[in-house]
């Protein structure tokens, strides 16, 4: 449970106060702040010297104190909270979130923080104008993780995760879609025994995907064959999903036409191991990856959500909520696409361009 001292508490309200307050404006005095807020001097004392340290506020002798607000001279400043755990698709996201940052003459500021550690606790203690959070280490926030968001002084965004909670922000593909796209592209492609390839962690998202995937297979009468690599958050998913080929696949392949792999990092290392027992894709088994196409397999295929699209909705709701202007959906779901490039086969003459 979030358990939020007085000081705390009102050092959050008295940064919510002089956001919305004009440059050299007046601030009130420690004991009209005591009255107002019915709270005692130390505790006042308290929030102001934070207010202080931030550079939030200056104070004269004789004068009395003043809003000084940094983002007079300076752009607003966004903070990306960035995973550190080893993937592509997270190195690739902040290099496309600074891009966009810098673009809109914002300024841009990127801290990691470890898959083990709640970096929601830390929200207040950061010096921006706004926070972005990517890769969430867990899908579903903790009830005590909705209110320090909730309670942020500054505007908070998370990326890549869906968090359908009334007034958390976020943008994500829609991995419901991503799911039906990919079946739709293997049917009018012409498969019907088809593999999922469950190489990250089962987490809201992962299922989510795997679960539309399936359920969408078997409407439309395909197999569908699961192969779980059971990875855990931490472990090297590239490396899982390279073994589980390796160990499962080496003494003769499924009764299967295509393997669609939940990620596309994971897939280059499938395609790696296939390779590696001689198994020559597409002919004898295609393969569909979830994301982009990473560099080291530019034959993959791919449904991909868009994440230059995400950088830009991400950035919209920022200057929307900085600016106080509150006329932007904060929970934005981006439509995943199909990349084709050389890793299925058709095996269909009437197959179609597939368009979500």
């Amino acid at each position: 449970m979030v358990v939020e001292n007085k000081s705390d508490e009102l050092f959050r309200q008295l940064r919510t106060r002089v956001g919305l307050m004009p440059d050299g404006a007046p601030f009130p005095s420690v004991r009209q702040i005591m009255e107002e807020y019915r709270v005692s001097q130390a505790t006042v004392t308290a929030g102001m010297k934070k207010l202080r340290e931030l550079g939030l506020i200056e104070s004269f002798i004789g004068r009395g104190t003043f809003v000084h607000h940094p983002a007079a001279v300076l752009p607003p400043k966004v903070l990306l909270l960035a995973n550190s755990w080893p993937s592509l698709g997270i190195v690739e996201m902040i290099e496309l979130l600074r891009d966009e940052t810098l673009r809109r003459g914002l300024r841009f500021e990127l801290q990691h923080f470890s898959f083990k550690e709640d970096v929601c606790t830390k929200l207040n203690d950061f010096d921006a104008d706004a926070i972005v959070i990517d890769s969430l280490a867990n899908d579903f926030l903790t009830p005590e993780q909705i209110i320090r968001i909730n309670r942020c002084c500054v505007p908070v965004v998370i990326s890549r995760s869906i968090v359908r909670v009334e007034g958390i922000c976020y943008v994500c593909g829609n991995n419901s879609e991503a799911g039906i796209a990919a079946v739709n592209y293997l049917y009018q492609a012409g498969h019907r025994r088809l593999g999922v390839l469950f190489s990250e962690p089962h987490q809201f998202s992962s299922n989510e995907l795997v679960k539309s995937f399936t359920l969408c297979a078997r409407t439309n009468f395909c197999h569908v064959e699961l192969f779980d690599c059971n990875t855990r958050i931490g472990e090297n998913s590239i490396e899982n999903a390279y073994r589980y080929i390796r160990e499962n696949f080496s003494s003769g392949l499924p009764d299967i036409s295509a393997l669609f792999v939940v990620s596309s990092d994971t897939a280059s290392g499938a395609l790696r191991a296939l390779r590696e027992i001689g198994v020559r894709v597409p002919d004898e088994l295609s393969v569909l990856g979830f994301g982009r196409v990473p560099p080291e397999s530019p034959e993959l295929t791919c449904v991909s959500t868009p994440r230059t699209e995400m950088a830009r909705a991400i950035l919209d709701i920022v200057e929307d909520r900085v600016g106080h202007h509150m006329k932007l959906s904060g929970q934005v779901e981006v439509t995943p696409v199909v990349i084709e490039n050389r890793s299925v086969k058709i095996l269909s003459h009437q197959a179609k361009e597939v368009a979500i």
